[in-house]
Formats: structure tokens, sequence, C-alpha cells
């Protein structure tokens, strides 16, 4: 939480503009691309995320919806394919 009323205002106008890290905006890049439609995410926005330092994501209902959600979370987990 902060009390930077400055940072407050920058994030309510335009995070991507805001004064915050890389990493930070690529977290909510990946956070309003899942809030909008979820299924639109893909193996590139893991990817994006992983590079930008996180490793672990929002997957639920698209995984399960794979062929083989085995082998879908095994390319997640390792990043092949993605």
């Amino acid at each position: 939480m902060t009390l930077d009323e400055a940072m407050v205002e920058a994030l309510k106008r335009d995070y991507r503009s805001a004064p915050i890290s890389e990493q930070d905006k690529a977290m909510l890049d990946y956070v309003v691309k899942l809030t909008k439609d979820a299924t639109k995410c893909s193996p590139e926005d893991h990817a994006r995320l992983r590079a930008a330092g996180f490793d672990a994501f929002l997957i639920g209902e698209r995984l399960m919806r794979e062929t083989d959600p085995e082998a879908a979370l095994r390319r997640l987990v390792t990043g092949d394919g993605a």
C-alpha cells in the first residue's frame, strides 16, 4: 500500500506511463488482459511474464479446455512452446 498520492493518481490515469517497474507493468498488462477476456491469454503472455521474472500464472479454465491438460501444464511450467 502506498500513501504517495501522486503515484495513485498516475496509476489511475494510465499505469503504462506511471513511474512503476517494468515488472509491475508486465504484471498489470497480464491482469488487464485476463480481466477483459481470459480466453485471449496465450503462451506468449506467459513467456512475457516469465521474462519479467514471474514463475506463476493464473491459468484456470483455459488449461482445463486443452485436449491434453497434463501436456499443456508441462509446456507452461517448462516454457517449451511458449
